[in-house]
């Protein structure tokens, strides 16, 4: 769905995610006398979707989809897995109605996946009887020839249902030798390492994995090359700012852009936090900055995890903690023997052994040198003890050295 902007500065025009598909499932073809005449009454900036591009030619229709659905499904005597972008309705009605062809029953695994498929239902978007779906605790007890399981995970999100479900760590869902799974989607960039982990995982369980790369079992929901280019010529726009994708796919746009007769002085090329200007004197992008990126969520907090927060955490969950606790005596500086306390630091006796005698070894010679300072002892048995477990093992564990003064 477009947005389109009236405000005194001028007409803007907001893609969102879009391609110009002839054949759509449900016969809702772009309403391209619409866009003619937005250009007929002027658009004085497009925000254009970027994603595809580098891309030539025009993207496929989602209808490819359902016959490639149709050619593989049938065939398949095991289990069907099909994950997909909770958000594509009408891949979730083709294979669907390609489950009632076959005589499937389908079980819905995501949150966000059942939670649009409900909606969509109430809407009339998608036509599904209830004695199709079963839920996903029956879907395991059916023969595995007579079910069909639609879920969410084809980014490979940590928590997500296929993820689970590769890590044998779904509490309803798994896969076994003959069972078929379908990524319905392309990585999205910065996604791969965690979908070909997904699938290496699924493949080592004994599931066929089909995607994009070797079955007709995707395609994109943005436009390509042609299809830019048929938007910029429908809406004439004075000013063009390419959004929604990587730098270089913003970058192939602007191209097309120029070569649509957009000045190159009217191109935006902004990012996250730049502030665009639109006036009647024209866009620009100005200097200034506001904050954007990722917020985190810390309990009751809300945006105040410190960098420095977020690299202890990270440390902690990949190398444990050791803490080293002793006691100086005010009287005399004079130390105690310390104690060693480890977390999430599996190692041997033997070095927790040697750790303590360089402790105690530290100690022993800071006192010979008079050194008293709790500062000073802390960083000496922080350096001497981490370099040993660095030299012993290569791990880096954060090492918490405790002086109680008594």
């Amino acid at each position: 769905v477009a947005i389109v902007l009236q405000t005194a500065a001028g007409r803007v025009v907001h893609t969102g995610d879009w391609k110009l598909d002839h054949t759509p499932v449900d016969g809702l073809k772009t309403d391209v006398g619409r866009l003619a005449n937005l250009g007929n009454q002027g658009v004085d900036l497009l925000l254009g979707d970027s994603t595809n591009a580098e891309r030539p030619g025009m993207t496929g229709s989602e209808r490819l989809v359902g016959e490639g659905f149709r050619q593989l499904i049938p065939v398949r005597t095991g289990r069907i897995l099909i994950a997909s972008f909770a958000s594509n309705i009408h891949r979730m009605q083709q294979a669907i109605e390609v489950a009632v062809q076959v005589n499937r029953k389908v079980a819905i695994v995501g949150r966000s996946m059942r939670k649009n498929l409900n909606i969509a239902r109430q809407l009339g978007y998608l036509d599904v009887s209830d004695d199709v779906l079963v839920k996903p605790q029956d879907a395991m007890s059916l023969p595995p020839g007579e079910v069909m399981i639609l879920c969410t995970g084809s980014q490979g999100e940590p928590m997500s249902a296929l993820t689970r479900i590769a890590y044998g760590d779904h509490p309803t869902i798994g896969v076994e030798r003959g069972d078929t799974v379908i990524l319905s989607a392309r990585p999205v960039p910065g996604n791969e390492l965690r979908v070909h982990d997904s699938i290496n995982r699924l493949a080592k369980a004994g599931a066929e994995v089909l995607h994009e790369e070797i079955a007709p079992v995707h395609v994109s929901g943005h436009a390509n090359s042609e299809e830019l280019r048929t938007m910029i010529a429908l809406l004439r726009p004075k000013a063009v700012m390419p959004i929604h994708g990587e730098y270089r796919m913003q970058a192939a746009h602007a191209k097309l852009a120029r070569q649509a007769g957009v000045p190159a002085a009217a191109i935006v090329m902004a990012e996250n936090g730049s502030v665009v200007e639109l006036s009647k004197q024209g866009v620009r992008l100005l200097h200034e900055k506001i904050e954007s990126g990722v917020t985190f969520v810390d309990g009751l907090g809300v945006g105040d995890v410190k960098d420095v927060a977020l690299r202890d955490r990270r440390r902690l969950s990949e190398d444990g903690v050791l803490i080293i606790v002793t006691t100086l005596a005010s009287s005399n500086g004079g130390t105690a023997p310390p104690e060693l306390i480890a977390r999430g630091f599996g190692e041997s006796e033997d070095l927790l052994d040697e750790l303590r005698d360089e402790a105690t070894r530290v100690l022993e010679q800071l006192e010979a040198d008079d050194i008293r300072e709790i500062k000073l002892l802390q960083e000496h048995l922080h350096d001497s003890v981490g370099q040993i477990i660095y030299d012993r093992t290569r791990r880096r564990p954060m090492i918490l050295p405790v002086i109680i003064e008594v």
